[in-house]
């Protein structure tokens, strides 16, 4: 299995991120797991406004998401940034299950000032297929680029 490392933002040290590989897009981020993918992004953003990053879950190959899983996103704290609340998931009203198969988590921020920032944290999850479920966790990271 090959593994890459990145540094996510301070707090979060070093993480790995498992070999079926997380791709850095412009303001956002896109994981292909072994039964699922992960899509992180970012709307535009203004210094001082409440913003959003939404993480989209999106179950592959026969696996559906487990309804008894606690889904969340735990994050971590960044230079600039303050969060609604550390920990924002299903139990917290911040997950949304568009189907069976892709549910939504929305992260609520605040930047203090404008420029490039780093949203990110540690989402943890559950897939499912009719045999097994695997329960789940990826580093996530997304650059914002605040206007002023």
């Amino acid at each position: 299995m090959n593994k890459r490392t990145f540094g996510l933002v301070p707090a979060l040290a070093t993480l790995a991120v498992t070999a079926w590989g997380s791709v850095a897009l412009a303001g956002g981020q896109h994981i292909d797991g072994k039964n699922y993918k992960v899509d992180v992004n970012a709307a535009s953003c203004k210094a001082g406004a409440e913003c959003s990053a939404t993480v989209k879950l999106e179950t592959t190959g026969g696996y559906h998401l487990n309804k008894e899983y606690p889904y969340k996103v735990k994050v971590a704290d960044s230079d600039g940034l303050k969060f609604a609340k550390a920990e924002f998931g299903k139990a917290s009203g911040d997950f949304v299950e568009a189907s069976e198969h892709s549910g939504t988590i929305t992260i609520k921020f605040t930047p203090a000032k404008a420029g490039k920032l780093e949203v990110g944290g540690a989402f943890k999850f559950a897939v499912c297929s009719d045999k097994d479920c695997a329960t789940s966790s990826e580093a996530i990271k997304i650059e914002v680029d605040v206007k002023k």
